[in-house]
């Protein structure tokens, strides 16, 4: 329904109201709302249909770095910096690194395996579960990093 090219035309107050001028601007602005996300979306979705899961891999990264996801985290990690959540953070500036290691990981070890986009988004959620965000600070006067587990 979201992907589907042609605009929606149903009343945005349900079937049994009347479609007044008011509710016909409000689906126009629905309906601009709608084209905004659907067309980022349509190449990700497309590439979700059973293919390889490097093609997958490789979609879900442009589609993240389109969306601006790796602006948005080291934004956020700055302003939890400004505020003195240090470590914080620093688990924030982690993330795209952790992200783009695990697509990494499919597209070698995986490849040309045909996968669903099921298949993928479970698989994609079970290894990104496996990986640990955290900082390691110097313990005093040993010269060693010790984890801080985020709290």
């Amino acid at each position: 329904m979201w992907l589907r090219d042609v605009p929606w035309t149903a009343n945005p107050d349900g079937y049994g109201a009347e479609m007044t001028p008011e509710r016909r601007e409000r689906l126009e602005e629905i309906n601009a709302i709608r084209e905004k996300v659907r067309l980022p979306l349509l190449p990700l979705y497309e590439n979700m249909k059973p293919s390889a899961a490097a093609d997958k891999a490789a979609a879900l990264y442009r589609f993240a770095r389109q969306a601006g996801v790796p602006q948005l985290l080291g934004q956020q990690a700055q302003a939890l910096m400004q505020s003195g959540r240090v470590q914080t953070a620093e688990e924030y500036r982690q993330l795209w690194e952790i992200f783009c290691t695990v697509l990494d990981q499919f597209a070698e070890i995986l490849g040309d395996t045909a996968l669903t986009g099921e298949e993928f988004c479970r698989m994609l959620r079970l290894v990104l579960t496996q990986y640990s965000v955290g900082t390691y600070s110097g313990h005093a006067g040993s010269g060693e990093g010790q984890r801080d587990d985020p709290g």
